[in-house]
């Protein structure tokens, strides 16, 4: 598990698949900062190349930056869409085994939480940049909670279809065209 956040910690946002305008980017900055964290942005983070927030290899070499900058804490891609994919085979992933840090996002961000699932790495599956101005402060506080270690509560009412027993394995998931 990634150490969790303290106030005054840095996030990094970046573009693993699309790009993000450059005034949304500011709003959720602007939001991240109210949660009393810095940011830094990375270069390609809102420069169109086609669809991508840049090409491959300037996506990948962001984020590269962002796993090896020892003032990052946590990384969200800045959107889903389409594109992460394309990059994990460019990302030497050593620094994080040596150093976790928390990914978070969700849709196409779901390539890189199987790549931190198979490094044993914990990562954060939550809404990303791109949603945060008309997110629910629910939304948000859990978001930003759990970062700092304040872990949900979760529980399930069953229903009549439910068949009393027991199970154990290991639950995953994401984005099911992703995963």
């Amino acid at each position: 598990r990634p150490p969790f956040l303290k106030r005054g910690d840095t996030i990094g946002l970046t573009a693993t698949a699309r790009f993000l305008e450059t005034e949304k980017i500011d709003e959720a900055r602007a939001i991240i900062h109210q949660f009393g964290f810095k940011t830094k942005v990375s270069p390609y983070a809102s420069i169109p190349f086609h669809q991508f927030g840049g090409s491959d290899e300037n996506r990948a070499t962001d984020l590269q930056g962002l796993l090896h900058d020892p003032e990052v804490k946590a990384i969200f891609g800045v959107r889903g869409g389409y594109g992460t994919v394309r990059i994990l085979d460019l990302i030497d992933w050593s620094i994080l085994e040596k150093q976790p840090k928390w990914l978070c996002g969700y849709s196409d961000l779901t390539a890189l939480h199987g790549r931190c699932s198979c490094l044993g790495i914990e990562s954060l599956h939550c809404t990303m940049p791109v949603n945060f101005s008309g997110n629910e402060k629910k939304a948000l506080d859990l978001t930003f909670d759990t970062l700092q270690g304040t872990l949900p509560h979760q529980s399930w009412h069953g229903n009549n279809f439910d068949i009393e027993g027991k199970a154990e394995g290991i639950i995953k998931g994401g984005n099911l065209s992703v995963l």
